[in-house]
């Protein structure tokens, strides 16, 4: 696929049930999530969240009029490093017919481009260990394994 068969927008409520169909669209995402076709309200109550929240989005990336990818970017102000802005990637996803094709790049220029419009001075984001090959892209897009990741289940 080319990139300019892609565009960008943002998510809307309407989205939720094709954006949770991705997240459960590989091995790790079908054990978290719960993608039926009764879409569960949890969803949409945290979409209605990140919708309210002007410091996050959820951008799709958009062959036609299908779904063929998202992420959600949240900025985040931080008093270290001299204030530096934050955009933190979560739940990137590529359908899996499309995956190897550019769609995620596409997705990470757009996101680069939001957090720069968006007064950041950097971008961070986890990928679980399981995942090698994703690990492996963000490598090549220039992002660094400077930390260890820690998560607590709730």
């Amino acid at each position: 696929m080319k990139n300019h068969e892609i565009r960008i927008r943002e998510a809307n409520k309407t989205d939720v049930p094709r954006i949770v169909e991705m997240l459960a669209d590989d091995v790790l995402g079908k054990s978290r999530e719960q993608s039926t076709p009764e879409l569960n309200d949890v969803y949409v109550h945290a979409f209605n969240d990140i919708d309210k929240d002007p410091n996050a989005t959820i951008l799709l990336a958009c062959s036609g009029e299908n779904i063929v990818g998202c992420m959600q970017i949240n900025i985040l102000a931080n008093l270290s490093r001299t204030g530096t802005k934050r955009g933190q990637i979560e739940g990137v996803r590529v359908d899996s017919v499309m995956r190897g094709q550019g769609v995620g790049a596409f997705l990470m220029d757009a996101a680069i481009d939001y957090c720069k419009q968006h007064g950041c001075g950097l971008m961070q984001l986890t990928t679980d260990a399981r995942r090698p090959e994703s690990a492996k892209f963000y490598d090549k897009y220039g992002f660094v394994a400077s930390h260890i990741g820690y998560k607590l289940t709730l």
